[in-house]
């Protein structure tokens, strides 16, 4: 399994111009997206956000947080696809969207005790999860730069 930084860093080597990041940003925004969210994200997740932001292939990025704000009111932004989700899907309070695309597909970190660091598919529709994407959020963007590059 390959840290954080360098499957950043193979993804800008590889895929160049296809890829885009929301910017680095500081802890503390982090502590105010998971105090507004109500719950404890992923050290991995975190890591990614603290490098990056957010992003990554166009089309197809990451939710994070834009411009280093963790409120911003934007799609790709965890938090406000995080409660549009929770508003519209009944997304439970214990899962944060890190990839949400038309109305029709949410992917999730899942924050429950048993279940810590999953990242599921939130099916949109019967409001419930359909599937384990990966076991953690490193193991999920690794597959992700592989498929990219």
């Amino acid at each position: 399994m390959s840290d954080i930084n360098s499957l950043v860093k193979r993804l800008n080597d590889e895929a160049q111009d296809e890829v885009y990041w929301l910017g680095a940003c500081d802890a503390s925004q982090i502590n105010i997206l998971e105090n507004k969210l109500k719950l404890s994200l992923p050290y991995e997740l975190k890591e990614f956000i603290l490098l990056v932001g957010g992003g990554g292939i166009v089309g197809e990025e990451i939710s994070g947080i834009v411009d280093n704000d963790a409120l911003a009111e934007s799609g790709g932004a965890i938090y406000y696809d995080t409660y549009q989700c929770r508003n519209e899907y009944a997304l439970p309070s214990d899962m944060a969207v890190i990839y949400f695309k038309n109305d029709d597909v949410c992917w999730c970190v899942d924050c429950r005790k048993d279940t810590y660091g999953q990242i599921v598919n939130y099916d949109l529709f019967s409001k419930k999860i359909s599937d384990i994407l990966a076991p953690s959020f490193s193991i999920f963007f690794e597959e992700y730069v592989n498929l990219h590059t």
